[in-house]
């Protein structure tokens, strides 16, 4: 009897936490429902990508695998200024307009979609036309032009399929983007492999092409049901160029932002690619940039939400600030412990996941998780300044980043190859996070609301460069006590260290 009293209790206790919570507050239930759907979506999808990274690589070798990671930045560049921060335009005003002015939004929408076909379709042409002198000129490999011409479909197919999700982002449709992505990802799993393992290298380019225009396909026709559900339509072309001033304020302001990171990025690939070990050393970059993309994506999934709620919420300083500090404890909550973690394991995981090839590599993971730390704390700060409409200041921020990345990677590279590489990006990436984060409690200190963001970062770095060091000297059942340890002290840092900080701001 008094077993079930103790089980009642429990479930009572649960009810009313739950309760308090989920239903608590609008802005909550709306992290929660979209985090949910997004966190669903994210495991399928990233857990297929990892599966099928690993299998390509273990195909066509690490050089081949280089090779591919080369070609793949170059188109990357391509639609990255062809795209024009068009995903990020329909976001925002989707966001904003969707239960206000449907009508304005359904302009903005069209007049998009206008500008995207235009520049979609011209950088395609061209990647396609001069994907010879790109092979043989730029990457030093003439056997290169087929992948290009193949994924110069792909500038096309994903700057559509960018923008529909942002617009299913926009209107808060989680489900459906967690559903797509899902099914994209079984497709992916049974069509690369084969296209892989009979053409190589093109039979991946070409893989690639055929899962993004299907994801594309699907996207569109989820991104008109759910505009429909809220009264958007497109609008004439004459009734859409009225609304041109949003490319120019914000799609012209995020580009040049992208300008400074995805072609600086290209640069230091086309440095690495020189130097004597090349296209295998990038391969090393590319597998040790999956894996931070794989530790960062949990909080971005459960932070992918947070822009649309931002920018429907601006106008309430109280419901915004609390947003901002959702997105710096959860990103802190989840990257630091799992990028601890990944450092002690990195000595066994690239061998047995990614073959023998890569044993004696651990360093580079070790930059890798420090990079993946400071890009999901700094991933809220970003998305108030998309959400306030400032994206000159992120202009600002992405040309101090490219100045500092280039100049520490022209020394370190030719030094230290892949591991200068991503050493030369994790620097950057603190110099212009510790300036950022004071600029914002100088000027908003209301928005951080004490936020002890920096203090963290400080104790993630010396546990990072502390497990690189003690995996060393570990067995592999050591080094898995260790993760449990030294995660676990870092979440106990970072939960003692926000209390003190709320309580320090409710004490003023």
């Amino acid at each position: 009897m008094r077993r079930n009293d103790t089980k009642l209790g429990t479930r009572v206790r649960f009810a009313a936490w739950w309760q308090r919570v989920y239903w608590g507050s609008p802005v909550r239930q709306r992290l929660i429902r979209g985090a949910f759907w997004s966190l669903i979506g994210a495991a399928g999808s990233r857990a297929a990508a990892m599966l099928l990274s690993i299998i390509i690589v273990r195909m066509i070798g690490r050089e081949q695998f280089g090779q591919l990671a080369m070609v793949q930045s170059t188109i990357g560049v391509v639609g990255m200024v062809a795209g024009m921060g068009l995903g990020t335009v329909a976001t925002k005003y989707v966001a904003e307009l969707r239960e206000n002015d449907p009508e304005r939004a359904g302009r903005i929408l069209s007049l998009i979609s206008i500008v995207a076909l235009v520049t979609s379709l011209s950088a395609a042409a061209a990647c396609f036309g001069f994907a010879g002198t790109l092979a043989s000129q730029a990457l030093g490999r003439s056997d290169l032009t087929l992948p290009i011409q193949i994924l110069a479909a792909l500038v096309f197919f994903s700057i559509f399929d960018g923008l529909f999700l942002a617009i299913l982002t926009g209107l808060e449709a989680f489900s459906r983007i967690t559903r797509i992505s899902l099914s994209v990802a079984v497709v992916s799993l049974f069509t690369s492999p084969p296209l892989v393992y009979y053409y190589g290298l093109t039979g991946a380019a070409g893989s690639q092409v055929l899962c993004t225009a299907i994801s594309m396909v699907l996207t569109y026709l989820a991104s008109g049901d759910e505009c429909s559900r809220y009264g958007i339509h497109w609008s004439r072309i004459r009734l859409a160029g009225r609304e041109w001033r949003v490319i120019v304020n914000v799609g012209l302001p995020m580009l040049a932002a992208n300008l400074l990171v995805v072609p600086v990025m290209w640069l230091a690939n086309l440095m690495l690619i020189r130097s004597p070990i090349g296209y295998s050393d990038l391969a090393l970059v590319r597998i040790a940039d999956q894996l931070r993309s794989l530790v960062t994506y949990f909080p971005m999934v459960l932070l992918a939400p947070t822009l649309a709620i931002m920018a429907n919420s601006a106008a309430d300083p109280k419901r915004f600030g609390a947003t901002v500090r959702y997105c710096l404890s959860l990103s802190a909550l989840t990257v630091f412990p799992i990028g601890i973690s990944t450092t002690l394991l990195a000595r066994w995981l690239l061998p047995v996941l990614y073959g023998p090839e890569f044993a004696g590599d651990s360093n580079a993971i070790a930059w890798a998780m420090l990079i993946a730390g400071i890009q999901a704390t700094g991933a809220g700060l970003g998305n108030v300044l998309v959400a306030t409409g400032r994206m000159w200041t992120g202009f600002a921020i992405n040309l101090g980043w490219a100045l500092l990345f280039l100049g520490i990677a022209a020394l370190s590279i030719p030094l230290y190859h892949g591991v200068g590489y991503l050493g030369a990006m994790a620097a950057a990436y603190l110099i212009l996070f510790a300036v950022v984060y004071g600029w914002f409690s100088f000027r908003e200190p209301s928005l951080m609301g004490g936020y002890p963001l920096l203090t963290l970062l400080i104790f993630f770095v010396v546990a990072i460069a502390g497990s690189n060091i003690l995996s060393a000297s570990l067995d592999i059942a050591s080094a898995i006590v260790a993760c449990v340890g030294v995660s676990g002290a870092m979440i106990a840092i970072i939960v003692v260290s926000e209390r003190i900080a709320l309580a320090r701001n409710r004490g003023a």
